[in-house]
């Protein structure tokens, strides 16, 4: 049984948000300047704030006033990114993202998810090029190419987290993705309770890769998929489970259970209409609405990504090395809010640990962070402009 948490009120300013974050990033990452102008604290000052405001470097230097110009922070920026410096960027942003990791974590099994994220890019890129970080994919956003990067989440006590980051290169094989995050996590001493993963990660090397190692897994199976069986299954009144046979040219076949759970959806004309959900489950003994109820948690892992679109500095660079930073940096304060959740916003009381998440929102976050770069520098509030000749 937990100890009551005692009441201590504390300010938290933004201020102190600033500090916490940039000593973060000052202790994992080596980028330095030693201008007369222009400093570290100010590059990642500067980085911050763009990322707080959802705009560019250029944006975030023409509306402060003592702050170095905007071609000095990308040229020392540009410096020292390159692309062949992004494993090294990954390997820091995996430190810095799990620096901010609770201890609790620890104490018992979790339940992880899996899942890609991709960035728009609306440029051209050299495929044959080695130092080509741009992948194809579906069509979103008015594009088919996009910077991708993939993460393992735990979702626990209304926290979202991330604990593991991979910036991919086009071409990686998804098992090889799901392998290398499955090791991270491992290695972090979290102890996986079951694995979430969708459409995009069903695959039989991918299935038996988690039977090979024991990880219970629920992935979700899309109905037009390419075996032409699972949409035929759907049929009867009730939901039920059964095995099914996924074949693959390459790796052969495998046989799984498949939980088939029969729901309804609402159309426009504000009428029900059965519709049904396809799992694959390794290892998970539910039956199917309880299946379907599990899967459900996932969903929290696509509003992580919408968080971190709204903590994401924009960028139209061509560097690769600067495109994945940002997404580290927005995926970092993400886990700095929840950290600070746990160090200041407990709940006083016996029982369970509570916080106050509501007192740091993710707006309210990044607007502390922003006043605080603003009275560092100052805000231009007037423009000096020549009379109009009458």
């Amino acid at each position: 049984m937990s100890e009551p948490t005692p009441h201590s009120p504390v300010c938290l300013t933004g201020e102190y948000i600033l500090d916490y974050t940039m000593e973060c990033l000052q202790r994992h990452f080596e980028f330095s300047a030693h201008g007369y102008r222009c400093t570290t604290k100010d590059l990642w000052r500067v980085l911050i704030c763009a990322a707080a405001r959802r705009q560019t470097i250029e944006s975030v230097c023409s509306d402060l006033t003592d702050v170095p110009d905007s071609n000095t922070v990308r040229g020392y920026i540009a410096a020292q990114l390159a692309a062949e410096a992004i494993p090294d960027i990954e390997r820091r942003c995996n430190q810095a993202v799990q620096t901010q990791l609770p201890q609790w974590l620890l104490q018992q099994a979790q339940e992880v998810a899996l899942d890609l994220h991709d960035e728009p890019y609306y440029g051209r890129c050299d495929r044959p090029d080695l130092d080509n970080w741009v992948c194809r994919g579906r069509a979103k956003d008015g594009t088919t190419h996009f910077y991708r990067c993939a993460t393992a989440y735990v979702i626990r006590k209304g926290a979202r987290l991330t604990l593991a980051i991979l910036f991919i290169k086009p071409g990686t094989p998804m098992e090889e993705i799901v392998q290398r995050l499955i090791t991270m996590v491992q290695a972090l001493g979290v102890r996986i309770k079951r694995l979430y993963l969708d459409k995009g990660f069903l695959s039989v090397a991918i299935m038996r890769y988690l039977r090979l190692h024991s990880l219970p897994a629920i992935i979700a199976v899309p109905l037009s998929s390419g075996d032409g069986g699972v949409r035929t299954l759907c049929r009867g009144r009730q939901s039920y489970r059964t095995q099914h046979t996924f074949r693959n040219p390459q790796h052969g076949e495998v046989i799984v259970d498949l939980a088939l759970a029969r729901t309804y959806a609402h159309v426009r004309s504000k009428r029900r209409r059965a519709t049904w959900c396809a799992f694959a489950c390794l290892g998970v003994d539910e039956p199917p609405q309880r299946i379907r109820q599990l899967y459900r948690r996932r969903f929290g892992v696509e509003s992580n990504y919408r968080m971190m679109e709204q903590v994401r500095a924009r960028t139209t660079s061509l560097n690769a090395a600067l495109r994945f930073l940002l997404m580290g940096l927005a995926l970092l304060i993400l886990n700095v809010r929840v950290k600070l959740h746990w160090l200041f916003l407990r709940l006083p009381g016996p029982g369970p640990r509570r916080v106050a998440s509501w007192k740091l929102r993710l707006d309210r976050l990044t607007r502390l962070l922003s006043r605080a770069v603003e009275r560092h520098y100052g805000v231009l509030i007037h423009l000096v402009a020549s009379p109009m000749n009458l």
